[in-house]
Formats: structure tokens, sequence, C-alpha cells
């Protein structure tokens, strides 16, 4: 019974570790539908997607190597 509490533990740490990559998708793609629901030309609108999208990739990145 042990080694089954300790595999749960163990699995729960790893799982909360995804969180933040989840919590800041979410923030980047209600940034996403922001861009989208502006009245700016389509270029426009695809350079702001293009750095929302790049803010997704940095937080990855700097979830990767903080660990």
């Amino acid at each position: 019974m042990g080694e089954l509490e300790r595999l749960k533990q163990d699995c729960i740490v790893k799982q909360k570790r995804g969180l933040h990559i989840i919590i800041a998708s979410v923030v980047v793609w209600d940034g996403i539908l922001a861009v989208e629901l502006l009245n700016i030309p389509v270029l426009t609108k695809n350079l702001f997607v293009f750095v929302c999208t790049g803010l997704t990739f940095a937080n990855i990145l700097f979830h990767i190597l903080s660990d």
C-alpha cells in the first residue's frame, strides 16, 4: 500500500507542473480572441496573433529551463 501512495503522490506532483502551461495557454488564447475581435486590418491582426503565439512558446521554454 505504501508503494501505491508514493506513486500517487508522484503523479500529483508531475501533473501540477503542467498546470502553468495550461493557464498560460488559456491566457494566450484569450489574447488571440481579443485580437480577432478588434476592428483593425488583417495584416495587423496577423502580427498580433503571431506575438501571442510567441508568448506561448516563450512560457513553455521558460518552464522547461526552470526545471
